[in-house]
């Protein structure tokens, strides 16, 4: 097909296109063969009426229309392949200029494109980032972390309860003085401040001791009460303790390092939680940087932004949050009404922060063109090396790379904005607070 006079206004490309009518000829006999077996005709078996009688039937400009339309599907991916252009949504309308019959057909069509994106003054951004600083007191912090979790929890008969021992009560509850058996147990065993029933009961039981009984109740709200049975009432309990179990914290030795890391010395390890502790807040500055660059180059970006790229963009986020839900096993619907939203007040949830996505990758993709950046080859491969490098099975491996490379554009993009950020933070101005 031929393409001529392609004309821009803002973000609406509109072009012309044209064909010898032998071309739709052929598209029109086989819109003719298709429809004969679905159009119902008096006198004739579905896909046996004649051509001459079909188009008297249908109507030759119906059926012309109908087999251009086909055609132009068809061929429309690769002619905005051929001319470059970048759509962003189907055609926003078709105009046909002629449609006669033994003449070239000719067709006006009118679609969105992506904007041209005009950014200045993206390089040497003034930014500013976290210094790390690991002091005495964050590695003593997750030192002393560690050591709780290898807690045990020895018996004492002389203990007097407190926030977070183990206890062993027998137990009585009764709601308007009737059993409530939900709560009515012997043996049962509770972590002091995390109890399953309520925090004014674990403060009740705190400073009792062994064998000790109290009488107390607790009142349950109306709203937010887990448990429909005790919302909006009180219930009263009858405790004896029967148990008593406080937590031992261990102190930090070179047996507890050798028994529970991979280090040898308990200076090796230290040095080891001093690392890491830097290794994250360097990691949290970085992105707390990269945060902020976002940011900076979405305020470069004064382009209108198509309201059809804002909608795909929520409807991407949307998807990938239901893909998120899969995984705990939650549908988008169950979340939603669990949540009291409508799936338009998410969407509207998601407007702003699409907008700023749209703008940033626009920006990055315009810079990238400014900048003369592509992804090499080499480039490309190391991304997919990267990607496979956990794949042990060397067949898996040699299949999924096969895969790979033919979704060669689909790898190159994110590889590409990555490089334009990186080059982005080397230009920029940082400076650390």
């Amino acid at each position: 097909m031929k393409v001529e006079n392609i004309k821009r206004q803002d973000n609406l490309v509109t072009f012309e296109v044209e064909d010898a009518y032998s071309v739709l000829d052929v598209a029109i006999d086989k819109k003719y063969r298709e429809l004969s077996k679905k159009v119902k005709i008096a006198g004739f078996r579905p896909g046996k009426v004649p051509k001459g009688h079909f188009i008297n039937y249908y109507g030759f400009e119906h059926l012309s229309y109908e087999a251009l339309i086909d055609l132009l599907n068809d061929a429309y991916p690769q002619l905005v392949d051929d001319h470059h252009f970048e759509v962003i949504d189907s055609p926003k309308d078709i105009q046909i200029i002629n449609l006669k019959e033994n003449e070239p057909f000719r067709v006006s069509i009118s679609v969105e494109v992506r904007p041209d994106i005009k950014i200045k003054n993206y390089k040497g951004l003034r930014l500013e980032k976290n210094a790390v600083k690991v002091s005495k007191e964050d590695v003593q912090q997750e030192i002393q972390s560690f050591l709780e979790e290898q807690s045990s929890f020895e018996e004492d008969e002389k203990a007097a309860i407190k926030d977070g021992d183990h206890v062993t009560v027998d137990m009585v509850a009764t709601i308007d003085g009737e059993p409530f058996e939900h709560w009515t147990k012997n043996e049962e065993e509770i972590k002091v401040g995390n109890s399953v029933i309520d925090k004014q009961f674990d403060e009740a039981l705190i400073g009792s001791r062994l064998g000790d009984r109290s009488t107390f109740s607790v009142s349950f709200p109306d709203e937010g009460t887990y448990n429909k049975e005790i919302a909006g009432k009180t219930v009263a309990f009858d405790v004896t303790v029967k148990m008593i179990r406080v937590k031992s914290v261990p102190k930090l030795e070179t047996d507890l390092v050798l028994s529970k890391t991979a280090f040898k010395s308990v200076d090796e390890y230290k040095k080891s939680v001093e690392e890491k502790l830097r290794t994250k807040q360097e990691t949290t500055a970085n992105n707390k940087l990269k945060e902020d660059l976002a940011n900076a180059i979405v305020d470069l970006v004064k382009d209108v932004i198509p309201e059809v790229m804002i909608k795909h963009e929520v409807e991407d986020m949307i998807r990938h949050m239901e893909n998120g839900l899969r995984q705990y096993n939650l549908q988008l619907t169950a979340y939603l009404s669990m949540t009291g939203k409508t799936l338009d007040e998410l969407r509207a949830d998601y407007h702003d922060e699409a907008i700023k996505s749209v703008k940033y990758n626009l920006a990055l993709d315009a810079i990238a063109k400014l900048e003369k950046m592509v992804v090499s080859e080499a480039e490309l491969q190391a991304e997919i090396d990267e990607q496979l490098k956990f794949e042990t099975d060397e067949e898996k491996k040699a299949i999924y790379r096969v895969r790979m490379e033919s979704m060669k554009d689909s790898i190159k993009e994110p590889v590409l904005k990555r490089k334009v950020v990186d080059w982005l933070l080397e230009n920029a101005k940082i400076k650390k607070k």
